[in-house]
């Protein structure tokens, strides 16, 4: 190699990689703070721009599908059926119904913070990140969950860029957690009613 070439090699570790790293870590920090932000405000469309709602969509119904068939005949018992599978990810993943967790966050868990639900951010290969959202263990609540199945009640969301942004390009969730079914209302209208907080 040319005194050249180990010159310019030399630069790129010294330079680019550290500045590469600082923005990774400086852009992800300032996205989740910003996350947070829409969540503590109830800022529905805030937290709507930060998914690219046609990829979570299409790769959310591809793994449930997938799960489905693996699980052969054990996989009538658990999760949707998977002739409606794409009309309930269709149904309950649009950006309207961010309110739907807005609503039961005040019901159930008044006094717990967003931080309290995050259990981990991590590095999401090549180039992302995923935060791990999870019942908020040791939290009060109003409502009473066995311990063993709170560590099992928690969705993965894989961040990826989109042009100059992050954006949630991925849903990782447990399968008996998926809805099994849809309702003749839109699910937002459903689910407040529910609640009683029309």
């Amino acid at each position: 190699m040319s005194r050249i070439s180990s010159i310019l090699v030399l630069l790129i570790f010294i330079v680019v990689f550290p500045s590469t790293y600082f923005l990774y870590h400086s852009s992800k920090d300032g996205a989740v703070e910003e996350i947070i932000a829409a969540s503590q405000s109830d800022d529905v469309n805030a937290m709507a721009e930060r998914f690219d709602w046609e990829s979570v969509r299409q790769n959310l119904k591809d793994k449930i599908t997938a799960q489905k068939r693996t699980m052969g005949n054990y996989g009538t018992l658990i999760g949707p059926d998977i002739s409606k599978v794409d009309e309930i990810v269709d149904y309950y993943l649009k950006p309207e119904n961010i309110e739907i967790a807005y609503i039961y966050h005040d019901i159930l868990f008044p006094e717990v913070t967003e931080e309290q639900f995050i259990r981990n951010i991590a590095y999401a290969p090549p180039f992302g990140f995923s935060i791990l959202m999870g019942y908020p263990k040791d939290a009060p609540s109003t409502q009473s969950v066995d311990p063993l199945l709170q560590e099992e009640l928690e969705a993965r969301f894989i961040f990826r860029l989109d042009g100059l942004t992050w954006k949630v390009k991925e849903i990782n969730i447990p399968i008996f957690m998926i809805p099994t079914r849809t309702y003749s209302q839109p699910a937002l209208q459903h689910f407040k009613q529910r609640a009683g907080a029309y």
